[in-house]
């Protein structure tokens, strides 16, 4: 009878390991408590408590149909259920990952441009220090520049000043030193000079030529008109420096030579000395 029994019952949880019998039977159970706490509880005798629930608890609607129903219910419908619940969490899930990488993803992108921008800020810092120094550079060689461009004002100055009195002297000396004069030249010089000696202003040579010879300069007693008649001669002629503000007069190649022939022609006399005391008649 005991292995009857112990069959029996290993026999039910086989049967209520099968998820539509388990469903099925706790269905029951949980519908028809109320026949069961009576069949077990009650006070009543055997006959009526079988009488009793025969009469309201026997119903084909809550003894067989409804705890199939929520057996099929549970069996069938609740995994879907489940299933659905589960997509919808997991989606929320993966919504909020999302949402969260996407949160991180921001985060570090701001974090990337404030990163960028404090790089690019250097940049402009680094690049504002290097131009301000370039700056300074320029501004030190732009005033190094100005004074190397007037030194080099000043030595062209100098320059064209040496070059102008360098040419002066270049003719002076050409004038002074070119006495050198082929027959037909000194016969015609000659010819020129007693034509000059028959002029009025001739008179005046002896001054005009010693002061024009020594001092590159003409008289002052002298008038004007009779300096331009020996410039307009060609004899003498003007050199004038406006630069330094100067004004020579020197001998033409033709005056030279008109001023040789008019020194050679002079005689000098011994100055006369005066006896001495024992030379005296008296």
């Amino acid at each position: 009878m005991r292995n009857l029994i112990n069959a029996f019952l290993d026999s039910s949880k086989d049967r209520l390991k099968n998820p539509f019998i388990g469903a099925f039977v706790f269905a029951w159970i949980g519908i028809n408590w109320r026949p069961i706490i009576t069949l077990l509880f009650s006070e009543k005798s055997i006959a009526e408590r079988i009488q009793k629930i025969e009469t309201d608890y026997s119903s084909l609607w809550l003894t067989l149909f409804l705890p199939l129903i929520i057996a099929v219910f549970y069996i069938v419908v609740i995994p879907y259920i489940m299933w659905l619940f589960d997509t919808f969490s997991n989606l929320a899930l993966k919504n909020r990952k999302e949402n969260l990488f996407k949160h991180r993803m921001h985060d570090i992108e701001g974090r990337k441009k404030m990163a960028i921008g404090e790089s690019e800020i250097e940049e402009i810092k680094s690049n504002y220090r290097e131009k301000a120094d370039l700056n300074k550079k320029m501004e030190q060689m732009a005033l190094t520049l100005e004074k190397k461009n007037e030194i080099i004002e000043n030595l062209q100055v100098k320059v064209e000043t040496l070059t102008t009195d360098y040419d002066n002297l270049k003719k002076l000396s050409t004038d002074a030193t070119n006495l050198s004069f082929t027959l037909e030249e000194e016969q015609k010089l000659n010819k020129e000079y007693s034509e000059f000696r028959n002029e009025d202003y001739s008179e005046y040579f002896e001054e005009v030529g010693a002061e024009v010879s020594q001092n590159n300069s003409v008289p002052d007693k002298i008038n004007k008109i009779i300096i331009e008649k020996y410039i307009y001669a060609g004899i003498i002629k003007k050199i004038e420096d406006r630069q330094e503000q100067t004004l020579d007069y020197v001998f033409t190649r033709k005056g030279r030579y008109f001023w040789k022939e008019y020194v050679s022609g002079i005689r000098v006399s011994k100055p006369t000395t005066i006896s001495s005391a024992d030379d005296l008649p008296f």
